[in-house]
């Protein structure tokens, strides 16, 4: 449900991948969105939220909240039951889901001030470069490309 909600609410998307990884996991146990500390978080997108519901996503009712809930982000995080990142295709969403763990990794580890806004904006210019680089990158990372089938 979730998946068809989504493509439904989102014509630019064309592939999502839909992980439990520990970080995603840990950091969707809250409501709050995952701040921006390090730039292979900016692959996850400008912003990442939680969506509030614990429930399973498991009708189209709540997958339609679900897919509000992502709105025009790249990335969310279903809170207590891990998240999901959408691309053009299978590949980059893949790519996108591994740089959520990595941002939610880091949200949770870091003790450094975080990074000026502003010079996140600056540097967003550079994303779409930065994710093909990434997902040519976390492609080549498996032999088979049936494993990319998210």
């Amino acid at each position: 449900f979730l998946h068809l909600a989504v493509y439904a609410a989102r014509p630019d998307v064309g592939g999502i991948c839909r992980g439990h990884g520990p970080w995603l996991v840990a950091w969707g146990a809250g409501t709050s969105a995952v701040p921006l500390r390090h730039g292979l978080g900016l692959l996850a997108g400008a912003h990442v939220g939680v969506h509030d519901d614990p429930l399973l996503v498991s009708d189209p009712r709540r997958a339609a909240a679900a897919a509000a809930s992502l709105g025009a982000d790249r990335c969310l995080l279903l809170r207590g039951n891990g998240g999901f990142a959408t691309g053009t295709g299978p590949a980059e969403a893949s790519a996108s889901l591994h740089a959520l763990e990595e941002r939610c990794r880091v949200a949770l580890q870091a003790t450094g001030d975080p990074v000026e806004p502003t010079l996140w904006r600056l540097r967003e210019a550079d994303t779409g470069v930065e994710l093909a680089r990434h997902t040519t990158w976390f492609s080549a990372q498996f032999d088979d490309r049936e494993e990319l089938s998210c």
